[in-house]
């Protein structure tokens, strides 16, 4: 993300890794937080990751998400806090 995408990383938090399965294909699942940036900011980096396959989803977007996908071995980041 950092050399491809040009996105500074120190504004953005790894909160959770996990495996899913959508239509029978393995994909990795990351749930970033964004770290304090401005909305401005936090579009142009959705924008941006859009252009190579990256989708950004709002939480409440997400949980209806994680209803239809089997999930399995999923490594937890504990929070700091």
């Amino acid at each position: 993300m950092k050399t491809k995408l040009k996105v500074d990383v120190s504004d953005l938090r790894l909160s959770e890794l996990s495996n899913v399965e959508v239509d029978q294909k393995k994909l990795s699942l990351f749930i970033f937080e964004w770290g304090k940036i401005s909305t401005k900011t936090m579009d142009h980096y959705a924008k941006v990751f859009q252009t190579q396959g990256y989708q950004f989803k709002a939480p409440r977007e997400l949980h209806g998400l994680l209803k239809r996908i089997d999930i399995r071995g999923v490594p937890y980041f504990n929070k700091k806090g």
